[in-house]
């Protein structure tokens, strides 16, 4: 049996067994987009950290703030435009771009695809070049009217193992939605994956 309890604007779901674990869900929504997603299993999830930047979730590892850890994942919908006809790659061009001008010389190189629990298929692209000698690893879906995508950032410090099971474990949960009706008011929830 599963259960929904709402707790401060997120939703909790717990599968009513003795081998389920507790993950936070949220969405992203405006009036251009709305997704759903769940945090990497086991850890956190923050959705003021970054919100004045436009972000609308942070994850980070339990027992940490999202500044001073040693990873992090976000996730962010950006604008596109209705005429291009291949939004995600102008979204990377544009990310280069602006580190450009931040004289970081990066490099991206789509590494692959992932396909979500409920089908969205969204393109896996790596960052290389940072100065502090770092990477990130994002998970990018094209969304009706907008690109919404999910990043690791990976300090050289950081297990990139880890960065990508939790960047992978968070893009897997992605749901497009058509509206953000809360799941129980719009009859969604039935269509969530188990655990989900």
């Amino acid at each position: 049996m599963k259960y929904a309890l709402v707790v401060g604007g997120w939703l909790l779901f717990w599968m009513g067994d003795a081998t389920a674990q507790l993950r936070a869900a949220g969405y992203a929504h405006g009036t251009d987009h709305c997704y759903n997603f769940q945090a990497p299993l086991g850890w956190d999830m923050d959705a003021n950290a970054m919100a004045s930047e436009g972000v609308p979730a942070v994850f980070h590892p339990p027992g940490t703030a999202w500044r001073q850890t040693w990873t992090m994942v976000y996730t962010r919908p950006v604008p596109k435009a209705k005429d291009d006809k291949d939004p995600i790659r102008t979204q990377i061009e544009g990310v280069l771009a602006q580190y450009e001008q931040d004289a970081d010389l990066l490099t991206a190189k789509r590494i692959g695809t992932l396909e979500a629990d409920l089908g969205a298929v969204g393109e896996v692209w790596e960052f290389t070049g940072y100065r502090h000698g770092g990477s990130e690893v994002g998970v990018y879906f094209n969304g009706p009217e907008t690109v919404n995508f999910f990043v690791a950032p990976i300090l050289r410090t950081a297990d990139p193992a880890v960065a990508r099971t939790a960047l992978f474990d968070v893009a897997a949960s992605y749901v497009q939605r058509n509206d953000c009706v809360p799941c129980e008011a719009s009859g969604a929830c039935r269509n969530a994956p188990p655990g989900r």
